[in-house]
């Protein structure tokens, strides 16, 4: 080996080593830390797959967890309190899918992070109405696997036509 090349070698494990203590290939600061948080899914005017058209509710005390649904008008909501998860959006979405027994399907893209393509049997469509989600009333602006949550925020996801939610 020439020594310019273990010149290289040398930098080049370097910032490696850099990037994986700072925390960069494992989703950034906090990527690992547990959070409680709320979630809302609002089908809008899709069905959903669990109890479409009622507003059904999860709620965490202790270790255990109840459901209760009550007539929402035919509008499908499904809300889960008190949700201890991974700190992004994303494995928040993803634990309530474990204990909701429903499917959310995904697709990450390299270099700008993961999309939600269906949660509930509700799939984006094009163009227009897909998948959106909020934290705290306010419009999210990354992708769900790279907006890292704090503790007792509400994340809520909207499938509705881009055009009519509220920014």
């Amino acid at each position: 080996m020439k020594s310019g090349d273990l010149v290289w070698l040398i930098i080049t494990m370097t910032v490696v080593a850099a990037v994986i203590s700072s925390g960069c290939l494992s989703g950034g600061e906090g990527a690992n830390e547990q959070r409680t948080a709320s979630l809302i899914i609002d089908f809008i005017e899709s069905g959903g797959s669990i109890n479409p058209g009622n507003l059904t509710t999860w709620t965490k005390t202790g270790n255990a967890w109840s459901i209760a649904t009550q007539s929402n008008g035919g509008h499908t909501v499904w809300v889960f309190y008190n949700v201890t998860a991974g700190s992004s959006v994303l494995s928040l979405l993803e634990e309530c899918s474990t204990f909701g027994a429903f499917e959310v399907v995904t697709k990450n893209y390299v270099g700008m992070g993961t999309l939600v393509e269906s949660i509930g049997g509700v799939h984006n469509e094009k163009p227009g109405r897909g998948w959106q989600y909020y934290v705290n009333g306010e419009y999210a602006t990354r992708a769900c696997d790279r907006h890292m949550m704090d503790n007792d925020d509400v994340v809520t996801w909207m499938f509705a036509d881009m055009t009519d939610l509220p920014r």
